[in-house]
C-alpha cells in the first residue's frame, strides 16, 4: 500500500492530470500502457532503492548523479515547488464550488501548512498511505456511476509519448519514497510494481472511459464535477477524498523544500514561510493552469530522472577499477614468457 499510495496522489484524484496530458476523449489503449509504464519505472526505482541502501534522497541522488547530485537535487526540489503550488490552487478550486473567495482559501492553508510543518507533525504526512483506499474507493465509484457510451480517441505515437512523461512526472513524485526503501527481495519488488501497476492501470481506464461519457473534462477537477451529478452525500465523500488527498500532497511537498531551506538559513520557520510564500504565488496561476501547463514539464523531468536511475542499475566500465581500489579485486598471478609466474 506504501508504493500504491506514493503514485496515486490529489493530481490523479481529481481526474485533471488525465486531461492535462491527454485531453478530454483519451484512447482506452492509454490505460494499458500507462499500466506497463508504470511497472517497469516502479520496479526500477525499488531496484535502485535495494542498492543504493541510504535511507534520504539526498544520500541516493549523491550514488546515482555522483558530482551532479547537486543538479539531480535540484530537480527535486522543482518538483516539490510545482507540487505545492498546485496543491495550494487546487485548494481554491475545490472549495470555490461552495463560495468564492479565491484566494482566501489557498492563503488559509499556506498558513496551516507553516504552521504544521513548522511543529513536524510527520504523523498528518504518513496519513497519506491510509487515504489511498478512501480514494480509490471514490474514483471507482464515481467513474461507474458516470460511463455510459464514451467517446474516445485513436491511440497515436503522441499518446505513447504522454504516457511515459504522464506516469514519469508521477513515478518521480514517488521517487523519493521507492528509492529510499531497501531489505526487499526481487520477487517483492516485481509483486509489489504489478501491484502498483495493475491498480494504476485500472484507475486510469475508469476515468477515461468516465471522461468520455460526460462533458466533466473541462472542469477543474473533473471528479468533483462527476459526483455534483450523483447526489450531495456522493459529492461530499468526493471533496473530502480529493481535500484529504491534497492535504497530505501539500505537507509532503512543502517539508522537502522546507527542510532544504532550514539547511541555508538555519531557521524552521522562516524557511517554511518562505518556500510557501513563493508557491502560494506560483498558485495564483490556478489548478487548472499550473496542472496543465507545468506538470508537462515534470514529465519529462521525470523521465529523465528515470533514464540515470535507470544507467546507475546498469554495471559501468570503471567498476572494477573501483573494487581494485577498495580491495576487493584479487591479482592474477603474471606469467613471463615460458609460463613460469614472477
Amino acid at each position: 500500500m506504501l508504493v500504491v499510495g506514493t503514485v496515486i496522489g490529489a493530481g490523479f484524484a481529481s481526474g485533471r492530470e488525465i486531461v492535462a496530458f491527454f485531453g478530454v476523449t483519451p484512447s482506452p489503449w492509454v490505460a494499458l500502457l500507462c499500466a506497463a509504464i508504470t511497472f517497469v519505472m516502479c520496479a526500477v526505482f525499488l531496484l535502485v532503492g535495494e542498492k543504493a541502501n541510504a535511507d534520504d534522497l539526498g544520500k541516493v541522488n549523491a550514488r546515482i548523479g555522483g558530482r551532479a547530485d547537486a543538479l539531480l537535487n535540484i530537480v527535486m526540489l522543482f518538483n516539490s515547488a510545482i507540487s505545492l503550488a498546485a496543491m495550494f490552487a487546487g485548494f481554491d478550486s475545490l472549495f470555490s464550488e461552495f463560495y468564492p473567495l479565491k484566494p482566501l482559501y489557498s492563503i488559509v492553508f499556506a498558513i496551516i501548512s507553516v504552521l504544521i510543518v513548522t511543529k513536524g507533525l510527520d504523523g498528518l504526512i504518513k496519513c497519506n498511505v491510509a487515504l489511498v483506499p478512501a480514494l480509490a474507493l471514490v474514483i471507482v465509484f464515481v467513474t461507474l456511476s458516470s460511463i455510459t457510451e464514451p467517446m474516445t480517441s485513436p491511440f497515436t505515437a503522441v499518446n505513447a509519448l504522454r504516457s511515459l512523461t504522464y506516469i514519469g512526472m508521477n513515478m518521480m513524485l514517488a521517487a523519493s519514497v521507492l528509492t529510499t526503501i531497501h531489505g526487499l527481495s526481487k520477487k517483492q519488488i516485481f509483486i509489489a510494481s504489478g501491484v502498483t501497476a495493475a491498480i494504476v492501470g485500472a484507475l486510469v481506464l475508469l476515468i477515461i472511459l468516465a471522461l468520455g461519457s460526460s462533458c466533466a473534462g473541462e472542469a477543474d477537477m473533473p471528479i468533483v464535477a462527476m459526483s455534483s451529478r450523483l447526489g450531495k452525500i456522493v459529492y461530499g465523500f468526493a471533496v473530502f477524498a480529493v481535500a484529504a488527498g491534497i492535504l497530505t500532497t501539500m505537507l509532503t511537498a512543502h517539508v522537502a523544500l522546507t527542510e532544504w531551506l532550514d539547511g541555508i538559513v538555519g531557521h524552521k520557520l522562516l524557511s517554511a514561510f518562505c518556500t510557501a510564500a513563493v508557491c502560494l504565488a506560483l498558485g495564483f496561476m490556478g489548478f487548472k493552469t499550473v496542472v496543465d501547463v507545468l506538470y508537462p514539464v515534470l514529465g519529462v523531468l521525470g523521465v529523465v530522472y528515470f533514464a540515470i536511475n535507470l544507467f546507475y542499475l546498469f554495471p559501468h566500465r570503471d567498476a572494477s577499477v573501483k573494487r581494485f581500489r577498495r580491495g576487493k579485486v584479487t591479482r592474477l598471478p603474471m606469467r613471463d614468457g615460458d609460463g613460469s609466474k614472477y
